[in-house]
This record gives structure tokens, sequence and C-alpha cells, in this order.
């Protein structure tokens, strides 16, 4: 070990960063870069998307979205669900099952559009919207159902 007598008094520590950063309001183009699964306070899930802002200024920097997917509250679990929906379709997702969230990653580009919410002692990006980008008249393809139960 190596004897170091040093002072720690007044030093600031830095909070450890999770890779989001606070970016202006605006849209953004964006593919999915990291995911996350999360269960809620209330025993629910959500599914934590980080946007990796692909062109302009920002590039490189993660936008972070919360969808909540399941809730006690079947509209908020429904509103979830549909959220991610977007999100599959928007980066040309091919199946209608999502067996884990880091399927989302590194697809198609789109876009979305963020908000700055300042609840007074922390400032956050919001998204506000998913915008597609891509042919909206083109459907996933289906997939065959599963013929083997998950926990058998």
């Amino acid at each position: 070990m190596a004897k170091l007598n040093l002072s720690l008094k007044g030093i600031e520590v830095s909070k450890p960063s999770s890779g989001y950063a606070l970016v202006p309001e605006g849209t953004y183009k964006v593919v999915v870069g990291k995911t996350e699964a999360k269960e809620t306070k209330s025993g629910g899930g959500a599914v934590i998307l980080g946007y990796q802002i692909v062109e302009g200024e920002h590039e490189g920097k993660l936008i972070k979205d919360f969808i909540n997917v399941v809730n006690a509250n079947p509209e908020a679990s429904r509103i979830g669900m549909q959220r991610l929906a977007t999100v599959a379709f928007a980066t040309g997702f091919k199946g209608t099952e999502i067996g884990d969230s880091d399927e989302l990653v590194n697809l198609e580009p789109f876009e979305v559009v963020v908000t700055v919410k300042d609840d007074g002692e922390y400032k956050n990006n919001n998204v506000k919207a998913i915008l597609v980008t891509r042919d909206v008249s083109a459907k996933p393809a289906p997939t065959k159902p599963a013929t083997k139960k998950p926990w058998a």
C-alpha cells in the first residue's frame, strides 16, 4: 500500500454520470442506444430507453424515456405499451413480440420531440413525442406464436 497523507476536506464529490445529459428543447434524430428494465416503486414494471442523438450539435448524447408498461392502472399500461409499440415501429423492428428491450438498440433512426422539465430542484428532459419518419404503410411481419411455453 502507498501512504498518501491526503485530505479530502473541502473537495466536491461529483455524482456518477448515467450517460444522460440535458439537451435543449427541440426535435432530435435518434436511435435507441441503450435500454434498461426496471421495477417501479409500486411493484409494476418499466422500460427505460436511452435515445442516442445521431446528428447535430448534441450528437452522442442520450435522452432518457421512462415507459411504464406494467401498472395497476390498465390505462397507464395501455399508454405505455402503445408508446413502446410506436418506438418499435419507428425503429423498423420486424417482429410483433419483444423478448428483450435490447432488440430495439441500434436499428433505424427516428425523431423525438424533447422538452425541458424543471421541478425546481432538477432539470430533466422529457420526451413529448416520438415521430415515425419511416413509411407508415409498412406493417411489421407477423411472427409465429410460440410453440413452447416460456416456463416449460
